[in-house]
């Protein structure tokens, strides 16, 4: 008999956690994240197993272990679907990382590379200084607009991610935001240790 391949890729188990504000059905999970049934069903055993949710006939919601970590991951960042006309970028789904403690100063390729290989057609990174600009400095009317959906404060960061699906514009937020931010990689390293709970 032959395995199948994972249908998920990393990240969608941290879409699926940062997805769990309230108690919800697998059904209404997968269709929001853009995967099928049996592949939410492992991602939801996924968090199960490290006891950061909980599951009975009304949903799955977060333990009070999940609840804690998801305050930890949301004072260091915030993953936002975007709906703002771009005209370079119009018929592209748009995902945003709101990036409020950077680890480290951007290597800005290395991040639009890393969006790229995890499902993004285009990343753009953009810092809040005296103004909310391009990264490297460029300043354009347009992108005026992304920062009204965020507080942005002096030394945010966004990372804006494009793909002609949602769920791969999310991915390669996350992706490319993970390089920068220590609670994601810490989140990454406690769901896949080998220890439970």
């Amino acid at each position: 008999m032959v395995d199948n391949l994972p249908n998920y890729s990393r990240f969608d188990v941290l879409r699926c956690f940062l997805s769990l504000q309230d108690s919800q059905s697998r059904k209404h999970l997968s269709g929001s994240l853009e995967v099928g049934e049996g592949t939410m069903r492992t991602l939801l055993n996924i968090l199960k197993e490290k006891g950061l949710i909980s599951s009975s006939a009304q949903g799955h919601a977060l333990t009070a272990s999940g609840i804690q970590v998801l305050s930890q991951l949301h004072s260091a960042f915030d993953l936002k679907r975007v709906d703002i006309p771009l005209s370079q970028f119009q018929s592209l789904k748009k995902a945003a990382c709101h990036i409020k403690k950077p680890a480290s100063q951007p290597a800005v390729v290395s991040l639009r590379d890393t969006a790229v290989k995890n499902g993004a057609d285009a990343c753009l990174i953009f810092q809040q200084k005296e103004q909310f600009q391009l990264f490297g400095g460029r300043r354009q009317r347009e992108y005026q607009a992304l920062s009204q959906l965020f507080p942005l404060q002096k030394n945010h960061l966004l990372v804006l991610t494009l793909a002609n699906q949602q769920r791969w514009a999310e991915i390669a937020a996350l992706a490319a935001s993970e390089k920068i931010v220590d609670s994601i990689k810490q989140f990454m390293q406690q769901l896949y240790s080998k220890e439970h709970k």
